[in-house]
């Protein structure tokens, strides 16, 4: 790097530790207790306990086992063997515990979500620009960081930012290979593995990695000999790197649980996850106007293309819609869901082209014959202020979003109506109860309900009936008013995945819904949620006299 690489590379270093610490604060939010992280993220709670197993066992034989063969291979070891590393000091302090969840979240959120995102953002940026300018540098680093689907992804801990950074990662070093096809070339098959093994993203470069390979021939760079020997080398060097970066791979019977959950998981993801989700062939338009303003995303695919002819890379250029033409077909016709956090695969790299519409200078690809004309006396500050007009736009609308998002969450606690729940109802009603008796709680994990010594919280994620009750016969009973209304509503028996089985749930959300659920007696209600306690503990503690 020559000085001014070196000057922009520290800027946008200085911009991204401030993000950094930003988001320190709403990241240290929202998991008081275990069970207060699912009232705001279903997902980190499911989550939460696997790194937690990978970290246990009293010998270096059960210890190794645990962290190898985790079980939840819903997301490869680079996630979880990246976030158990992450909490191993704790570990180490005996600090892992209920009294530490939130610095346990808090080390997640900003070491696996919020670092990985900004270290693929700036390697985007650097693969786009080279750090030649710092206009079009920090505003592109800028930018990408104010998307809202960027600061929504890093206000949660998933395995998105580190699928995105290895996407990127792949960029990167086709960029730094320039159709040599040596050691660059290597690493990027290396890090197309690692795609694969943390969240499958890599098989979506089975379009970009081959036009790569056949560009390199028509330009003469390599001859179809060596292309075929390099494809092979691509291939094995990324399915090591899946080995690798999946070792859980190498036991079989991780192997077919790995199988029995990715079924599972595309099942869920095409269909949904009770109910069918309503789809139909424009559902992508709304997805869209969500995501991105129109006039923005028409800007940005037109120099996406128009950059394969005129930026000076063109090559990149052509992977990026070789990865995102596949990739958002997946998004938005396969999938039952289109989630923000899906699109970062995409968005990264397709914003990103900002920096190709900050260099574009239209004027000097007019003919030496218009020398004098409007379009080629004004034709570069016209094109500079669309951009600026366009993309100062969609940024303020982004930031606008952005605040909304960092307020809410810094304040979610407070805010919360499912805490507000629990804090009514106890204040009313559970403080009569012996607090040194033991009590069995089954609760929607929407609901707020916190863990004690003296409190078996069961929680439920999508679904229970009365088997399930039968089963743990809790004492006490704690629903999601939203769910109830989901299962209840009209339409829905007719719209269920599994028609059999929803009829049992159907019917308990249904008693449950007009207060009459078998066994148990209502005690609170509100719109956030319903209460009930057994019909034996109502007689002992509530009944009026």
């Amino acid at each position: 790097m020559d000085r001014t690489q070196k000057r922009i590379l520290w800027i946008l270093i200085a911009i991204g530790a401030l993000y950094f610490i930003a988001f320190i604060f709403p990241n240290d939010t929202g998991a008081k207790t275990y069970s207060m992280i699912s009232v705001f993220s279903p997902d980190e709670h499911i989550q939460y306990q696997t790194p937690i197993t990978m970290l246990s066992g009293d010998t270096l034989r059960h210890a190794l086992h645990h962290f190898i063969l985790y079980g939840d291979y819903s997301y490869g070891f680079p996630f979880y063997g990246g976030s158990a590393l992450v909490l191993l000091p704790l570990k180490w302090t005996n600090a892992l515990d209920n009294r530490n969840v939130q610095l346990a979240m808090l080390l997640l959120r900003q070491l696996i979500s919020v670092l990985p995102m900004l270290l693929a953002i700036l390697l985007m940026v650097y693969t786009q620009t080279r750090f030649r300018s710092y206009l079009t540098s920090i505003v592109t680093f800028v930018f990408l960081l104010s998307v809202t689907a960027v600061v929504e992804n890093d206000l949660w801990w998933h395995a998105d930012s580190l699928a995105v950074l290895f996407v990127v990662l792949v960029f990167f070093f086709l960029g730094r290979d320039e159709l040599r096809f040596k050691v660059d070339f290597g690493l990027a098959a290396v890090a197309c593995g690692l795609a694969i093994a943390t969240k499958v993203l890599g098989f979506f470069f089975f379009i970009a990695i081959p036009v790569y390979i056949l560009i390199g021939i028509r330009q003469k760079r390599i001859s179809w000999k060596a292309a075929s020997f390099a494809a092979l080398a691509f291939v094995a060097l990324m399915a090591l790197a899946v080995v690798v970066g999946d070792p859980f791979l190498l036991f079989r019977s991780a192997q077919d649980q790995m199988l029995m959950l990715v079924s599972h998981m595309t099942n869920t993801m095409t269909n949904g996850y009770t109910l069918y989700y309503v789809k139909d062939a424009f559902t992508w338009l709304a997805t869209l106007a969500n995501i991105v303003w129109l006039p923005f995303l028409v800007l940005i695919l037109a120099v996406l293309l128009l950059g394969i002819w005129k930026s000076p890379r063109p090559v990149l250029h052509i992977l990026i819609l070789c990865w995102i033409v596949p990739f958002s077909f997946y998004i938005l016709y396969v999938l039952s869901a289109q989630l923000p956090h899906y699109f970062l695969p995409i968005l990264i790299p397709l914003f990103s082209c900002v920096a190709t519409a900050l260099e574009f200078r239209p004027a000097s690809w007019l003919s030496e014959k218009l020398d004098g004309s409007f379009w080629k006396r004004w034709g570069n500050r016209s094109w500079l202020a669309i951009v600026v007009v366009i993309l100062g736009w969609q940024a303020v609308t982004y930031l606008t979003a952005d605040v909304s998002l960092y307020q809410r969450d810094l304040t979610r606690e407070q805010t919360s109506p499912e805490i507000q729940f629990y804090g009514d109802l106890y204040r009313k009603y559970l403080h009569v109860l012996p607090p040194d008796q033991k009590f069995v709680v089954l609760r929607d994990v929407r609901i707020y309900f916190p863990d004690s010594d003296f409190r078996r919280v069961i929680s439920f994620y999508v679904t229970t009936n009365y088997a399930t009750v039968q089963r743990y016969k809790p004492d006490m009973i704690m629903l999601w008013q939203q769910r109830i209304s989901d299962y209840t509503q009209q339409g829905a028996q007719a719209n269920a995945i599994n028609k059999n089985a929803f009829a049992a749930v159907h019917q308990f959300f249904s008693d449950a819904s007009r207060e009459q659920l078998h066994g148990y007696h209502l005690i609170y209600r509100n719109d956030t949620g319903l209460a009930f306690v057994s019909d034996a503990l109502y007689q002992k503690y509530f009944r009026s006299p």
